[in-house]
């Protein structure tokens, strides 16, 4: 495949393109939706995103999850994707390699850092580039944050269990709990193991303390999990609580907005319960998250959280 300038000749105009390369779950899709949302402000130039190639032989079996989103998100085209973006493992490595170090001219921009905000990455952006990273940390859209949370609906009217759950919610002193367990499975229905290695998992005791900052009198817990059956037989909260598996088989993006209708929020270390209390709009919300985001104790997360949020 020939090199390819990223651009769009119109009217004899010529228009670069941002391309965004998508990948992993629901709540990854977002935090690059929204990267490639401000790419476009920041350059004037269009961002297009690859669905395709950030999804193949993804062990967790993850794939493009946006499409339940009312915003409008453009594919780029094969031509678009530059020399060994499409390849997989090993040669993936090969190809990150070359555009990293032997590349004459800058077209890859990888992230450096997961978490940490890069303000030279956005510098990249009058250029045409391929994008590839997770961006997990807000600051690349606070300027357009108003736009994101206008933007972010659901295309599909969900429902009628969707609504009867959200008046619910409304009607109460409700708190988000989000357990994450990491309890993917391949296809053979083997726990992967490598997530929990790679996130760790919040310990029963963090739940317990996290109540105790939301001092809400007759508040309702409803819990969002990945592991409903573990929840059941290991999880007791000092008050009402509520599993919202039991309610109804709510897709991934309906759980996100059922999350953020509550007027509190209690997340664990995972980017879905992360955009469940961000997208909150209540005026007094509280959201508690673990300082333990990934099993590397290294790792600096203090981005990835917006000054409100309270870090135990």
């Amino acid at each position: 495949m020939a090199l390819k300038d990223h651009i769009m000749i119109t009217n004899n105009k010529v228009y670069k393109k941002n391309i965004i390369r998508l990948m992993g779950g629901l709540g990854n899709q977002l935090f690059e939706y929204s990267f490639g949302y401000r790419l476009s402000i920041e350059s004037g130039h269009s961002s297009v995103y690859d669905y395709s190639n950030g999804f193949k032989n993804d062990k967790y079996g993850r794939k493009y999850a946006l499409s339940k989103f009312a915003f409008e998100i453009s594919p780029c085209s094969v031509d678009d994707i530059p020399i060994g973006m499409a390849w997989t493992s090993p040669m993936s490595f090969v190809a990150k390699l070359y555009w990293s170090h032997f590349a004459t001219r800058k077209k890859v921009i990888f992230e450096k850092q997961y978490y940490n905000y890069d303000q030279k990455v956005l510098d990249y952006s009058d250029n045409g580039n391929y994008y590839f990273g997770y961006w997990q940390n807000p600051k690349y859209f606070t300027p357009v944050e108003n736009d994101i949370r206008t933007q972010f609906k659901l295309k599909v009217t969900p429902k009628d269990s969707f609504y009867s759950l959200q008046r619910e919610m409304l009607q109460t002193n409700s708190i988000s709990i989000h357990i994450r367990r990491y309890s993917d499975k391949d296809k053979a229905g083997n726990l992967i193991k490598s997530a929990r290695k790679i996130h760790g998992v919040c310990p029963l005791e963090y739940y317990s303390y996290a109540l105790q900052r939301i001092p809400e009198p007759r508040s309702v817990c409803y819990v969002f999990t990945d592991d409903l059956e573990w929840c059941k037989n290991n999880i007791y909260l000092p008050r009402a609580y509520r599993y919202v598996a039991e309610y109804d088989k709510f897709s991934d993006a309906e759980e996100i907005f059922l999350m953020s209708t509550c007027k509190h929020h209690i997340i664990s270390n995972s980017s879905f319960g992360w955009w469940g209390a961000w997208l909150g709009d209540a005026p007094e919300k509280i959201v508690v998250a673990p300082k333990q985001w990934v099993s590397d104790g290294d790792a600096i997360i203090s981005d990835l959280f917006p000054e409100t949020w309270q870090i135990i």
